[in-house]
């Protein structure tokens, strides 16, 4: 057997923490990440660089920001309404998984991928996402009852199904890519390490929790925060927009308390898949030469103040979970509060793998375990400056006529974020290659007010923080390596 560590990465798709029991939320019947973090390290906060899957994605891979690899929207390359967008990604681009393939690790993806690559990252990539025969992202297949199931489905855009049960005796994509994860480590040859990633894409919709999940929370009070217009009056017009779009106030209380249970209880149902695989890499005696790493690419809005998915910087959205654990190397029930990013993921296993000098110095992120400071804030964005900034797909145009400011919601304008301990900060930054005003923002004091509910942009008394905030914005996408052609902010129109 390799005297090297394995590593065996376990990534989901649209979790929010509060899914779990690890990051305060007692309720949660999920023992198999929460064992992981008992035994291992929870980091509670970590963020994506962007709150949509292909960027985030992409970034945690390539260990670079978004804007630097040109990924910047779920419509580029291998995204079936790209119709051959710009996602090309610079030449220098090297993903982590391929580092650790050079220094003689066998790297495999089971599950989703939802990331175009050329040459590929991963040496083995058996990429499965759904079943369409059972359930798409907004419909049941063929000869299976709605009504029976209890679908709920978004009322404004594509009718997403967010709420439900899966089909009766039928396998679901997550079991499966369960099954195909055991039987790689069973074959594989243990005189060489490996580097898996377990790649869920539950619990993103549709939102089906199998039996007899979908009955787990039905004894629980979970906390579910219910649609709150007087939130929606003071977001920013740009939420406001994706509000207007997703139409979650549509809901009646009954739905609304159902999906929030709905996806809880996905959430828990791959909790015991995960359970699964970490029995399977017990029984073949692999457990204490692996570092094992949970967490996922984005999180989601449940309809709080009418919003029922991503591209927002919400703490549900943009948050992430980060567990590691290894108790050979890292430490034993430890809870960090320290800033960090899903761009850390490459430098740390790297070096916990012992292939620090592998590090190319276009990298950004740090290794979590090492003596690098924690940064003081974290940066997020959503779309190109210019024209190229289409969130949603060409064949929802129509249903989504609802504009911003003027400008049409298909046609958004580049959105940047800044985190800090305290404060949260996110605006529209440019559109049509053209800076914008910073008047349609959000601003929450994170400290008075967890839960994002009260909108200080327009409040004298935190003008003073706004401001160096947005300083904090302009420094960082100033500094990015990046073309200039698609962050033109070098020259600004205003003074900060």
């Amino acid at each position: 057997m390799s005297d090297r560590y394995n590593v065996l990465w376990i990534q989901t798709d649209e979790q929010r923490p509060d899914t779990l029991g690890c990051y305060g939320s007692a309720w949660a019947r999920t023992p198999y990440v929460d064992a992981l973090a008992a035994s291992g390290v929870a980091m509670t906060r970590a963020f994506c660089q962007a709150p949509i899957c292909c960027p985030s994605r992409i970034s945690q891979l390539a260990c670079r920001y978004p804007a630097e690899l040109n990924a910047l929207s779920n419509l580029g390359a291998g995204h079936p309404h790209g119709r051959g967008r710009r996602d090309v990604l610079p030449a220098d681009t090297v993903t982590f998984p391929e580092l650790f393939q050079q220094a003689g690790y066998v790297t495999a993806n089971i599950g989703k991928t939802h990331t175009p690559w050329h040459p590929a990252t991963w040496m083995h990539n058996d990429d499965l996402t759904i079943f369409r025969e059972d359930a798409s992202y907004t419909a049941l297949g063929p000869g299976h009852d709605p009504t029976a199931l209890r679908i709920v489905q978004r009322p404004g855009g594509h009718p997403i199904i967010i709420g439900g049960r899966y089909p009766a005796d039928r396998k679901t994509p997550t079991a499966e890519v369960t099954d195909r994860s055991l039987a790689f480590l069973r074959q594989h040859n243990h005189e060489q390490p490996f580097l898996l990633r377990v790649s869920y894409n539950h619990p993103h919709t549709p939102v089906l929790p199998p039996a007899p999940f979908d009955r787990l929370y039905d004894d629980v009070d979970i906390p579910v925060r219910y649609y709150d217009p007087d939130v929606y009056k003071n977001r920013s017009r740009w939420d406001q927009a994706i509000a207007d779009r997703d139409r979650m106030d549509r809901l009646t209380k009954s739905q609304q308390r159902q999906i929030w249970y709905d996806y809880m209880a996905l959430a828990a149902y791959v909790d015991a898949e995960v359970g699964r695989v970490l029995a399977g890499l017990d029984n073949l005696g692999l457990r204490d030469r692996t570092i094992i790493l949970f967490s996922s690419d984005h999180g989601r809005a449940l309809g709080e103040w009418g919003a029922g998915e991503k591209c927002m910087f919400d703490d549900p959205v943009w948050r992430v979970p980060m567990v590691w654990n290894c108790p050979a190397i890292l430490p034993a029930s430890e809870s960090r509060d320290d800033l960090c990013e899903l761009m850390d993921i490459g430098p740390t296993l790297l070096t916990l793998a012992g292939l620090e000098d592998r590090i190319p110095p276009i990298y950004r992120g740090r290794n979590l375990f090492g003596d690098a400071p924690a940064p003081k804030a974290v940066f997020g964005q959503i779309g190109w400056p210019d024209l190229k900034t289409e969130i949603f797909a060409p064949s929802e145009l129509d249903s989504y006529a609802q504009s911003m400011n003027g400008v049409p919601v298909y046609n958004a304008p580049m959105r940047l974020a800044v985190r800090t301990d305290r404060y949260r900060l996110d605006v529209s930054w440019m559109h049509e290659g053209q800076r914008l005003a910073p008047t349609d923002g959000n601003l929450f004091d994170l400290h008075a007010d967890p839960h994002e509910t009260t909108n200080l942009w327009n409040q004298p008394a935190v003008a003073s923080e706004k401001s160096r905030l947005l300083s904090l914005l302009e420094t960082h996408f100033c500094s990015l390596s990046c073309d200039p052609r698609l962050i033109s902010v070098t020259a600004p129109e205003i003074a900060l």
